[in-house]
């Protein structure tokens, strides 16, 4: 008999072992736990990971107790609590040994320190479990492939970074020359001023951004009425715009949602993707003097195929082939929206969307505007 039934998914695995723990051999279950292990670095806390995850921390092998031992890591702070109290009391040695190790590293205290010590063994718990699962070799891959992401995101950054701190430091030195000489200009004194408070706001942008991008995509799935994350969504936008001086009367703003549609969601984390979607649709139609012209955006939804797909449109200004294609692989930092875009907006927005098992994608073209089309699973439970 083959240690792993073949094709064997989490979801048939959790329905098997609600039965009983025997339908699956105790080396399967060891192996399921490295799957779990990836499916929560990777953010994906489903109605069958988690469920999984409480199963196999009282599975009667010690051995398959001593793996969801080892990756408390990656454990939800919700199901924290009970996991490792059940694990940190065990009968067995090994798993109380092993609940104990990732309690100590878990630990958290109010230092960055500590924060970025736990990300990096998050990061090492998580090349574990690819090891385990995969594989040195595919687990070295992974690795790779993210120290190169590291690489990409980090030199973008630093060039746009650069972009904004050069310009300043010489509108300073020319401003303490003139206070040194004598010669200051009241008016362009007040014109430098203002124009180092916007790219300061830039930069304080750009690092918030890069913050939420940061974050990881974890929260309790709830069900939620998709017409009230819109709205939500739409209130946040444009009162962003406003407080920066933007009038949004020229646009139309028109907002066609069931009011039957909901989605099982962490509610903050849609309405984050759907506000940066639609705060590219806003930004799509300022002009170059910097007020809005007159335009149209739209928001529907409607159920297709067992998902529901959100249809954010824009009559704005559009982009061309190159860079809809830029776009389409939304790697954070890159922006067509001088001294406005910081480029993370739409990245932000995928992260959210595919941590709930949904996609993106974007269709543009110049001068006739931009369609982007997000679709999420149906919650299962519609009897709810």
């Amino acid at each position: 008999m083959a240690d792993r039934p073949f094709q064997l998914t989490l979801s048939d695995a959790l329905a098997r072992l609600r039965i009983r723990y025997g339908a699956l051999l105790w080396t399967v279950r060891r192996d399921l736990v490295a799957e779990v292990a990836v499916c929560l670095s990777g953010g994906r806390q489903s109605d069958v990971v988690l469920p999984l995850l409480r199963l196999l921390a009282d599975d009667p092998k010690w051995e398959v107790r001593k793996e969801i031992a080892d990756i408390l890591l990656l454990v939800p702070d919700e199901d924290f609590p009970a996991i490792a109290t059940k694990l940190s009391e065990d009968s067995n040695t090994f798993v109380r040994r092993a609940a104990e190790r990732s309690m100590a590293r878990r630990r958290r205290s109010p230092g960055e320190d500590d924060k970025r010590r736990r990300g990096m063994e998050q990061i090492h718990a998580q090349y574990t479990a690819l090891e385990k699962r995969y594989g040195r070799e595919a687990a070295d891959k992974a690795l790779e492939m993210g120290e190169r992401f590291y690489d990409v995101l980090v030199g973008a950054t630093v060039h746009d970074v650069r972009g904004i701190l050069t310009p300043l430091k010489a509108r300073v030195e020319r401003l303490i020359k003139g206070l040194d000489n004598g010669e200051i200009d009241l008016d362009a004194f007040r014109t430098s001023l203002t124009k180092m408070g916007e790219r300061l706001g830039f930069l304080e942008r750009l690092m918030n951004d890069m913050s939420e991008y940061s974050q990881a995509q974890t929260g309790r799935r709830t069900r939620e009425r998709l017409a009230d994350i819109v709205q939500e969504a739409r209130a946040m936008v444009t009162d962003d715009l406003q407080t920066n001086g933007l009038d949004v009367s020229p646009v139309t703003l028109t907002v066609d949602i069931p009011d039957t549609a909901t989605v099982r969601a962490a509610r903050h984390q849609i309405m984050v993707a759907i506000a940066n979607v639609l705060k590219n649709a806003y930004e799509a139609l300022i002009q170059e003097d910097g007020t809005l012209e007159e335009g149209e955006i739209t928001v529907q939804a409607k159920v297709a195929a067992g998902e529901l797909m959100v249809v954010v449109s824009d009559t704005g200004m559009g982009m061309d082939a190159e860079d809809l294609t830029a776009v389409r692989e939304f790697v954070p930092g890159r922006t067509s929206k001088k001294n406005r875009g910081t480029g993370f907006g739409l990245p932000i927005a995928k992260r959210r969307i595919e941590a709930h098992g949904g996609t993106i994608s974007i269709d543009s073209t110049l001068d006739a505007g931009t369609t982007v089309r997000i679709t999420l699973p149906l919650p299962q439970d519609l009897d709810e």
